[in-house]
């Protein structure tokens, strides 16, 4: 909805990691895909409400940790990245993520009760590392309100959490109601209002996680 994208019902990551019978296969995950206009290089792959119900889904199917890993095979050298975006839960959708992916960023409200998920979470992290090496890029504090004291106790929880662990920490990203407003228009902020610290706090985190090469450094520097 986010990104204005219309798709068939039919065709979502549900029917991509679940047969619609048991004799049928699985749809594949290009038939799934769908082109976000007018962005040539961003493709989606829709979610479905219907996901609440993954977990009994695939209760008995073999390797249901990995049905997202096998669907993704076919397009991994098709991407420079592929986001997989999660529900705030710990259930077999989020296993499967983790098993898909190589690299693993956590967002987390400054809000009490988001922090104290943080050393759930991390269990479930080491747990998949043992079958999988995937890392820990850093913890994003999201929707903060510095002029609020419980959400600066939460941040400080969330600095604390980080130090003790040695996680990378990334700048908090700012509340403001012009995350809201530019989801209601289906924009990303960066296009609805560049002018916000959070939309500062957004282009160093993907200048972050994407940092330019000594080419491209060299380029821009002419």
């Amino acid at each position: 909805e986010g990104l204005d994208v219309s798709y068939d019902d039919a065709q979502t990551i549900l029917q991509v990691l679940i047969p619609a019978t048991p004799e049928a296969d699985c749809l594949s995950i290009r038939d799934a895909t769908v082109d976000v206009s007018p962005r040539e290089n961003l493709h989606l792959v829709p979610g479905s409400s219907r996901m609440a119900y993954f977990d009994v889904a695939v209760s008995a199917l073999e390797h249901r940790e990995y049905r997202l890993r096998s669907a993704l095979a076919p397009v991994l050298g098709s991407y420079d990245y592929i986001l997989i975006d999660c529900p705030p839960s710990l259930g077999l959708v989020l296993t499967n993520a983790l098993f898909a992916a190589a690299e693993v960023l956590v967002p987390v409200q400054t809000r009490q009760r988001r922090v104290n998920a943080l050393p759930v979470f991390l269990r479930r992290l080491v747990q998949v590392q043992k079958h999988h090496p995937i890392v820990l890029a850093g913890i994003v504090p999201n929707q903060y309100d510095k002029r609020n004291a419980h959400d600066q106790q939460a941040y400080q929880y969330i600095q604390n959490f980080a130090a003790k662990h040695g996680f990378r920490l990334f700048p908090p990203i700012a509340t403001t109601t012009r995350v809201s407003e530019a989801d209601t228009r289906h924009q990303p902020l960066h296009d609805y209002d560049r002018s916000t610290p959070a939309a500062d706090a957004l282009e160093a985190l993907a200048a972050a996680l994407d940092p330019p090469t000594a080419l491209e450094t060299a380029v821009n520097a002419r």
